[in-house]
Protein backbone atom coordinates (compact mmCIF):
# COMPACT_ATOMS: atom_id res chain seq x y z
CA UNK A 1 0.00 0.00 0.00
CA UNK A 2 1.27 3.74 -0.81
CA UNK A 3 0.90 4.82 2.55
CA UNK A 4 2.79 2.06 4.01
CA UNK A 5 6.00 2.96 1.78
CA UNK A 6 4.93 6.40 3.02
CA UNK A 7 5.51 5.53 6.31
CA UNK A 8 8.59 3.73 6.26
CA UNK A 9 9.69 6.81 3.98
CA UNK A 10 9.21 9.13 6.92
CA UNK A 11 6.78 10.85 5.13
CA UNK A 12 3.68 10.00 8.23
CA UNK A 13 5.02 9.16 11.53
CA UNK A 14 5.94 5.37 12.25
CA UNK A 15 2.59 4.85 14.12
CA UNK A 16 0.22 6.22 12.28
CA UNK A 17 -2.85 4.26 10.71
CA UNK A 18 -2.20 3.66 6.65
CA UNK A 19 -5.74 2.67 6.59
CA UNK A 20 -6.52 6.25 8.20
CA UNK A 21 -4.15 8.06 5.96
CA UNK A 22 -5.10 6.14 2.60
CA UNK A 23 -8.85 6.50 3.08
CA UNK A 24 -8.52 10.39 4.32
CA UNK A 25 -6.31 10.93 0.91
CA UNK A 26 -9.10 8.96 -1.44
CA UNK A 27 -12.01 11.30 0.34
CA UNK A 28 -9.75 14.47 -0.29
CA UNK A 29 -8.81 13.27 -4.15
CA UNK A 30 -12.85 12.78 -4.66
CA UNK A 31 -13.17 16.24 -3.70
CA UNK A 32 -11.08 17.63 -5.26
CA UNK A 33 -12.03 16.49 -8.82
CA UNK A 34 -15.60 17.30 -7.83
CA UNK A 35 -14.45 21.26 -7.11
CA UNK A 36 -12.54 21.14 -10.35
CA UNK A 37 -15.45 20.50 -12.54
CA UNK A 38 -18.63 22.11 -10.09
CA UNK A 39 -16.87 24.96 -8.65
CA UNK A 40 -13.19 25.93 -8.91
CA UNK A 41 -9.53 24.43 -8.11
CA UNK A 42 -8.41 24.46 -4.77
CA UNK A 43 -5.13 26.15 -4.55
CA UNK A 44 -2.35 23.95 -2.62
CA UNK A 45 -1.85 26.38 0.18
CA UNK A 46 -6.18 26.57 1.21
CA UNK A 47 -5.84 23.04 1.10
CA UNK A 48 -2.48 22.09 2.81
CA UNK A 49 -4.02 24.89 5.55
CA UNK A 50 -7.34 23.79 5.84
CA UNK A 51 -6.53 19.94 6.63
CA UNK A 52 -3.66 20.85 8.92
CA UNK A 53 -6.31 22.90 11.12
CA UNK A 54 -8.25 19.95 10.62
CA UNK A 55 -5.55 17.60 11.80
CA UNK A 56 -4.73 20.24 15.03
CA UNK A 57 -8.36 20.03 16.13
CA UNK A 58 -8.46 16.24 16.36
CA UNK A 59 -8.55 15.41 20.21
CA UNK A 60 -9.79 12.16 22.44
CA UNK A 61 -9.38 8.97 21.03
CA UNK A 62 -8.57 9.87 17.90
CA UNK A 63 -5.08 11.35 18.46
CA UNK A 64 -2.37 8.89 17.40
CA UNK A 65 -1.35 6.25 19.79
CA UNK A 66 2.19 6.32 21.84
CA UNK A 67 5.53 5.51 20.51
CA UNK A 68 6.54 2.55 21.53
CA UNK A 69 9.75 2.72 23.80
CA UNK A 70 13.04 2.27 21.78
CA UNK A 71 16.17 0.49 22.99
CA UNK A 72 18.93 2.30 23.71
CA UNK A 73 21.60 2.64 20.67
CA UNK A 74 25.58 2.04 21.21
Amino acid sequence: MLTGRWRVAGYVPPNADTNAVAATLFTVMHGLIVMHHLVDDIPADALRNGLSLLGAAVVGPYTLPPRPPQEAKP
